[in-house]
């Protein structure tokens, strides 16, 4: 008896082995390849998103339920006439005829994974695939070409060279950055864009590419040094355009201007006649400083770039653009300029006017914005760190909208009121101003916590040029 009794025993315990050990009979997985991990952007070490407030994308334009907003980045009030190749690619979808531009066909969500390349004109690049569409865009005061939607790469910090890359192979031909922005502590942004250019195989003569320097390098030794530093870092031997980071310092501790800025601007200008750069303009400049240099200076004012979205339309530096042929530039058209005013959340792509568009268009709330500005010829280059989003960025022309939907986005202008109104003087409030002094505070912020390695840029201004 005790013998069986030890023998059943034995029989159950090897049961129990042999199921405990075969994967088939314990796993109905088993023998199946593992499932994908979900896709985790690890190429900066921030979070994932520039800001987790600022985007809403939705990586298939015609997906009916747009996502939750999560990450972020012209010339007159009116629609403008842009410039387009006559070869535009053949599409599966609508043709979108927004007047009183052509931009392209409507996305065929089926092939939104298909790389896109943005023809400039009569150059291509060699990784055109038959769902390229066109870029529109604007002649500068020097004849040349600019793209009115391109990449910005402020506050991507070490994302800034795969961003750059991926942007290029995907059709993007304008990259802006500058001079004091970061892609690490050890690595400048112009660094890391030069080796993004040099590996997207995408030829120099296609790309339009922007800096800016800062007041520091106003005075002409110092200028011709530090523009020649941008080449060496951009590996390139001219610039498509130069702008003027900031007309001061504006209480910026980590900045020592080197001279005045129509000093500066004349200086520019010299640069321009010895072929080492294009184009030149101003960035965050007030009224009384555009036409001071439009006036007194040596030459004219190529490019205008200021704040400027749905809540903050910037009429005042618009119309001075548009009356004396400036491109006008937005950055953080994506609302990112209300985070850093101090709000806590982004109300630009949250606002249920612009969601409702974005309903009725099938589309995510950023593209109704981008396609708006667009249209209303401001250039406008948004900055991601999500590969998704940078696609979206760059569909997001192909978007349609009515003229009722553009009026609807016109009147959203003034729903807010930001610190500081480029639209309306020179320096708000004079030298030792209240404006002048909340401007400062701003600016030594910023400039702080881009010296502490926390912003991917030690930029000062109110969010330092482009959004």
């Amino acid at each position: 008896m005790m013998l069986l009794t030890k023998l059943l025993l034995l029989v159950v315990y090897l049961t129990y082995v042999i199921c405990e050990e075969d994967p088939i009979i314990n796993d109905a997985k088993a023998g199946q390849p593992a499932e994908e991990e979900a896709d985790i952007d690890n190429g900066d070490s921030q979070s994932e998103n520039i800001d987790t407030t600022v985007y809403e994308e939705d990586p298939i334009i015609n997906d009916n339920k747009i996502p939750e907003p999560d990450d972020i980045v012209g010339e007159g009030g009116e629609s403008v006439t842009v410039e387009t190749s006559p070869d535009t690619a053949e599409q599966t979808d609508d043709q979108t005829k927004d007047e009183p531009m052509t931009i392209s066909e409507e996305q065929n969500p089926e092939n939104e994974n298909n790389e896109e390349t943005n023809e400039d004109n009569t150059s291509s690049s060699s990784s055109a695939d038959t769902n390229a569409y066109i870029i529109p865009n604007v002649t500068l005061k020097s004849g040349h070409k600019m793209p009115l939607l391109g990449l910005g790469v402020y506050r991507l910090g070490k994302a800034t060279y795969r961003i750059t890359k991926e942007a290029l192979e995907i059709g993007y031909r304008l990259i802006d950055t500058a001079k004091n922005y970061e892609a690490s502590r050890r690595e400048s942004s112009e660094v890391a864009v030069g080796k993004a250019i040099v590996a997207s195989g995408v030829p120099r003569s296609e790309i339009f590419l922007t800096t800016k320097i800062m007041p520091d390098f106003f005075r002409m030794k110092e200028m011709r040094k530090a523009v020649k530093e941008c080449l060496k870092n951009l590996q390139t031997d001219y610039l498509d355009l130069l702008l003027v980071h900031y007309p001061d310092c504006a209480g910026d501790p980590y900045c020592r201007a080197t001279g005045t800025l129509l000093e500066g601007w004349n200086n520019m200008a010299v640069l321009v006649d010895e072929g080492l750069v294009r184009d030149i303009g101003v960035s965050n400049a007030f009224i009384e400083e555009i036409e001071k240099l439009w006036v007194e200076g040596e030459k004219q004012v190529s490019v205008l770039q200021n704040w400027f979205d749905p809540y903050y339309q910037d009429h005042g530096t618009r119309d001075i653009a548009s009356k004396n042929g400036m491109v006008f530039t937005g950055y953080s058209t994506l609302g990112l300029g209300w985070i850093d005013d101090g709000m806590k959340k982004n109300p630009v792509l949250t606002d249920s006017t612009i969601k409702q568009i974005a309903d009725r268009r099938n589309c995510a709330p950023s593209d109704v914005v981008l396609k708006w500005a667009v249209t209303r010829g401001v250039a406008v280059i948004p900055g991601t760190t999500n590969s998704e989003h940078l696609r979206m960025n760059y569909n997001s022309l192909k978007v349609e909208l009515t003229e009722e939907d553009l009026m609807l986005m016109d009147g959203l202008n003034n729903k807010l009121k930001p610190l500081i109104d480029y639209g309306s003087q020179a320096s708000p409030g004079g030298f030792l101003g209240v404006g002048n002094i909340v401007s400062g505070l701003v600016n030594f912020g910023k400039s702080l916590v881009g010296k502490l390695g926390f912003g991917g840029s030690s930029s000062s201004g109110i969010v330092g040029g482009e959004l």
